[in-house]
């Protein structure tokens, strides 16, 4: 019989937010074609911002139970305007409390609850253990816990539900660190990184020559990901007379000023909005490029940088977290965040080393870390480890670096 994973996520796909914690569906369903029994139970918190005539007929607290093939859903389409305040989680657990109980009646076998980020799915999990009498594993995403932007009642909460857990897991070693520091007695962290679509993104050996250099940088335009940062870098570029391209992923708030920054500082031209991208329109623009850039202050892992890897391009990553655990000299450069000139100059590096990174090393390297093989395994050991259970045999004996904190 077959391992239960009760999936209790902070947040998921939903038709307001269909990218809203995508990683999190992604890992289901690879945990799903692993092998294992997955059912995710979500609570789908709305903010009246999304009410209109009509929306109580969507969504009226009601459960919908979804079978996707590889994975089941049971989403709670509710409303919580308070989300953000110690209230609105205290809503927040108590609808997921009933959802997961709801649940866990759907399994026969061993069962773990894996939640997804301390604030609130963690905490939910383990203040309910004494009524769902399962083991709780706890994934850490959260940037606001890398950043240790934490008011005091959630900084509680985090040490709560890390002190409680029986797992603790973080997708990067800068995060596990942070859990450290906020809640240093609990036991050691596991960091197994996010899970990469390998087959997916995927593409030919990597043969263009053309005379323009093209990067590529993805992600939401807000400030943190300081894609401005990254403008004033490529700008550096053309100054110094190198044929260069941008292509800008995304939407956000920062768009307008972005645009704006790329015609005052010259580059119009030659910076490239391509708009928000589903899965296929992020596949479609890493191809068109030679390097990946990100330039945030803060990345739990960077889920694009792994998958512009799996997809043979190196990448160039701020020191931001993430980024720093996967992308070595052999398949990017990390350089100082906040710093336009390191980055215009790891930029100008890449363009003198046109061709010299291997695609076909650089994606063996992020499918050893990153692959649906190499993920479920790890968390696979770590389920089996908090059930009691034996280990897997050597054949399927995790292949993620076995990283914790001291």
């Amino acid at each position: 019989m077959p391992i239960g994973v009760l999936v209790l996520p902070s947040f998921y796909p939903a038709a307001h937010a269909p990218r809203l914690g995508i990683f999190v569906e992604d890992q289901a369903r690879m945990l799903g074609k692993g092998g294992l029994d997955v059912v995710v139970a979500s609570v789908e918190s709305r903010s009246l911002g999304l009410f209109r005539p009509g929306a109580l007929c969507e969504s009226h607290f009601q459960t919908v139970a979804i079978d996707r093939g590889t994975h089941a859903e049971l989403r709670r389409r509710a409303w919580n305007p308070m989300a953000q305040t110690r209230v609105g989680a205290a809503i927040w657990m108590w609808m997921a409390g009933g959802l997961l109980m709801r649940a866990a009646r759907r399994f026969r076998g061993p069962v773990v609850v894996h939640a997804h980020n301390a604030i609130l799915a963690g905490a939910a999990a383990v203040r309910l253990r004494g009524r769902h009498r399962l083991p709780v594993v706890i994934t850490e995403h959260g940037s606001n816990v890398l950043g240790q932007k934490l008011p005091s009642w959630q900084r509680a909460l985090c040490r709560e539900a890390y002190g409680g857990a029986d797992a603790v897991v973080a997708v990067s070693g800068a995060l596990a660190a942070s859990i450290a520091e906020i809640s240093p007695e609990s036991r050691p962290v596991r960091v197994i990184p996010n899970v990469v679509d390998i087959a997916h993104f995927n593409g030919p050996e990597r043969t263009r020559d053309g005379a323009e250099f093209v990067f590529v940088s993805i992600g939401n335009l807000v400030p943190l990901k300081r894609v401005d940062l990254q403008i004033r870098a490529f700008a550096a570029l053309v100054g110094r007379g190198h044929r260069v391209r941008l292509l800008v992923g995304g939407g956000g708030t920062e768009e307008r000023a972005l645009r704006e920054l790329a015609h005052e500082s010259g580059v119009g031209s030659v910076v490239e909005f391509v708009g928000p991208l589903d899965r296929d329109g992020v596949k479609a623009t890493l191809g068109r490029g030679d390097c990946l850039v990100v330039g945030s202050d803060l990345e739990t892992f960077s889920i694009i940088a792994a998958e512009a890897m799996s997809m043979g391009l190196p990448v160039i990553a701020t020191d931001c977290g993430g980024p720093s655990d996967f992308v070595t000299r052999d398949t990017g450069e990390i350089v100082p965040k906040g710093d336009a000139g390191a980055l215009s100059g790891a930029m100008e590096r890449m363009i003198s080393k046109r061709g010299a990174y291997a695609s076909a090393r650089i994606r063996d390297h992020i499918a050893a870390l990153c692959s649906p093989e190499a993920v479920v395994a790890g968390l696979n050991a770590v389920y089996r480890n908090v059930l009691g259970l034996p280990s897997p045999s050597s054949s399927d004996r995790n292949p993620v670096p076995d990283l914790q904190t001291p």
